[in-house]
């Protein structure tokens, strides 16, 4: 069997990006978007899970971008891999993860495909907003506005009410006012974020957003970024609180002392106990939920 740390495996199947957002450089250093073969895809997978992995994530620079051609000549989107690589999963008992994606490429094959394959597909999308501003938004040159955004997640938690959802918010991007953060604080706690990266703007050269006026005071980043992850925390309890009673698989990666410590299919952070029957080996296991520790790990036990 696999040790632990060939548990979780990524598989690149995207590269590029061309969404130009004025504070990210990363459009020209990877050039347009391009995807794998979804034979390749296919085989790599095929083989990380043969070598024992039990969660593969599928992660690319702007991976619902994702789109090959399926072996009937037809377009295959992010969604349709999914359904390609669904029964692989489901065969070695692993689960499929999908990376980060843009907003504005959560569709509904994309979302079908994780409702149909719920067993194998984490339900989970981080879905990068930045700022919950529409104002600010346009200044990031980011391709969609709040609502659209309230629109993706929506659509998403349509099909999978219990589905966790994550995010990176940018506080500071210059011209944000006390207003603009405000905007963007009630807007996340509006979402529901089950996690929020917090990021302190900082100018990388050559973007257009290193010579935008208004810079933003480093005092001020400081404070938003402190109340911005006070939110978060208060959220990623509730969220976590949520889930208790209720099933889903937990990736134990490592056993210290009497317990197994992983993270959940929802991108929790997880300890997993078997009373009476000694810690559970790393491996993959559907989970009850049976409530939240103090550090905010959900606590579980093997449905057997």
């Amino acid at each position: 069997p696999a040790g632990p740390g060939r548990l979780k495996r990524g598989v690149k199947v995207q590269d590029g990006c061309d969404n130009r957002c004025t504070y990210c450089i990363v459009w020209r250093a990877r050039g347009i978007p391009r995807s794998a073969d979804p034979a390749d895809v296919e085989a790599q997978v095929r083989r990380v899970l043969a070598e024992g992995a039990r969660e593969v994530e599928l992660t690319g620079i702007n991976l619902g971008r994702y789109c090959a051609t399926g072996a009937d000549g037809a377009p295959l989107g992010l969604g349709g891999l999914l359904h390609r690589l669904a029964p692989l999963a489901r065969q070695a008992s692993a689960v499929i993860r999908a990376s980060s994606v843009e907003p504005p490429e959560v569709n509904a094959e994309l979302v079908e495909a994780m409702a149909e394959h719920a067993d194998v597909v984490c339900a989970h999308l981080h879905l990068p907003l930045q700022s919950g501003c529409s104002a600010t938004l346009s200044r990031m040159g980011r391709r969609y506005d709040a609502d659209g955004f309230a629109r993706s997640v929506e659509l998403f938690r349509s099909a999978l009410p219990h589905a966790s959802v994550s995010t990176d918010i940018i506080v500071g991007f210059p011209g944000e006012t006390d207003e603009e953060f405000a905007e963007s604080l009630m807007f996340c706690e509006a979402m529901g974020f089950s996690k929020i990266h917090v990021f302190r703007f900082s100018a990388r050269p050559e973007t257009p957003a290193a010579s935008m006026p208004f810079q933003v005071d480093p005092l001020v980043l400081r404070r938003r970024s402190e109340r911005l992850r006070a939110v978060a925390g208060e959220l990623r309890g509730r969220d976590a609180r949520a889930r208790i009673g209720s099933v889903e698989p937990i990736l134990v990666e490592r056993v210290e002392g009497p317990q197994g410590r992983g993270t959940s299919s929802s991108f929790h952070d997880a300890v997993v106990t078997r009373p009476d029957k000694g810690a559970p080996s790393p491996g993959l296991y559907r989970c009850r939920i049976l409530s939240v520790q103090g550090n905010g790990a959900l606590r579980a036990a093997p449905v057997e």
